[in-house]
């Protein structure tokens, strides 16, 4: 009996450690991988750019958070996305608003939090987050993370002919430059998340109308150079949310026959004729910390563009 103790005690001493070390590979398997989408992120160099959590929600949204493991502090000059995600900040700050004049320096040990990515693919994850930044020796260096697998999409893309005339929910993957109107909603029950993206015109028609329909919801757009950034005609009951209207040849945003409209966070600014406007007894507008100069008829909240720090 003590021969075979003996002989137990010793295989645990020789194959303990290998036991060991598949329980904590199984436990950072199980961390990286969403549990609710089956997708595996993994870092391109996890002894500097250490990947701690990457996840997709039943709902699209992608959270990343990475720990810089240089040994010293960096400096972020940028990062992007390609594949199926699109949007994103770090550690809170605006991916547009990091370059090399203007970086995010991240401590030793610090962390690196991804947020406000959203997953707009068909079902089969491929995206990727490329990080550029230069280290504590001043070396510039790339560094990738990267999911793989299935999730359940944040929306379907915006059609090629940029008419959504079927209900659901919808993101905008990429920038638009458009040579008159642009974007069209005409179906009811609509979400179209825009992602933080830029639709330009050349200076006629309109970014984005919504015409004949009801509770369609646009949130996160950046418009400019058209007739009418935003132009919503016979429809009730619509939301507007956190996005930028600027630089419009004649309005920011139009109003007409569209009642019990929710008009939050918007900006409107360096408009031809009015930031916002309403005709008259026909809309009436809901909402707090909007930005405009000229508003006319409307009604909601708003602060003015310089008074906002956006200048023409």
């Amino acid at each position: 009996m003590q021969k075979k103790a003996q002989a137990a005690l010793e295989y645990l001493m020789t194959y303990g450690w290998a036991l060991l070390l598949v329980v904590a590979v199984a436990a950072i398997l199980f961390l990286l991988v969403s549990p609710s989408s089956g997708v595996g992120f993994s870092s391109s160099d996890q002894t500097k750019i250490m990947l701690k959590t990457g996840n997709i929600d039943r709902q699209g949204n992608v959270k990343i958070i990475a720990q810089n493991a240089t040994g010293g502090a960096i400096k972020v000059t940028g990062f992007s996305l390609t594949g199926s995600f699109v949007g994103s900040t770090l550690n809170g700050t605006e991916r547009t608003s990091i370059s090399e004049s203007n970086p995010a320096t991240i401590p030793a040990g610090g962390e690196m939090r991804f947020e406000g990515i959203l997953y707009a693919g068909t079902g089969s994850v491929d995206g990727t987050i490329e990080i550029q930044y230069s280290d504590f020796s001043g070396y510039s260096k790339t560094a990738r993370i990267t999911g793989k697998g299935t999730a359940t999409p944040a929306g379907k893309p915006v059609p090629e002919n940029k008419t959504i005339s079927e209900p659901g929910t919808y993101i905008l993957k990429e920038n638009l430059s458009c040579t008159g109107d642009c974007i069209t909603i005409n179906a009811s029950n609509v979400i179209l998340n825009a992602a933080g993206k830029t639709i330009s015109g050349n200076g006629t028609g309109n970014g984005i109308t919504i015409n004949g329909a009801s509770n369609v919801s646009v949130s996160n757009a950046q418009v400019t150079n058209f007739s009418r950034g935003f132009n919503v005609v016979n429809s009730p009951n619509i939301s507007l949310s956190n996005n930028i209207a600027k630089y419009n040849t004649v309005r920011g945003f139009y109003f007409t026959n569209s009642t019990g409209a929710s008009f939050n966070n918007n900006a409107s600014c360096c408009s031809g004729q009015h930031d916002i406007y309403c005709e008259q007894s026909l809309t009436y507008l809901t909402g707090t910390g909007n930005v405009g100069n000229a508003v006319y008829q409307c009604y909601a909240t708003t602060s003015g563009c310089a008074q906002a720090g956006i200048t023409c």
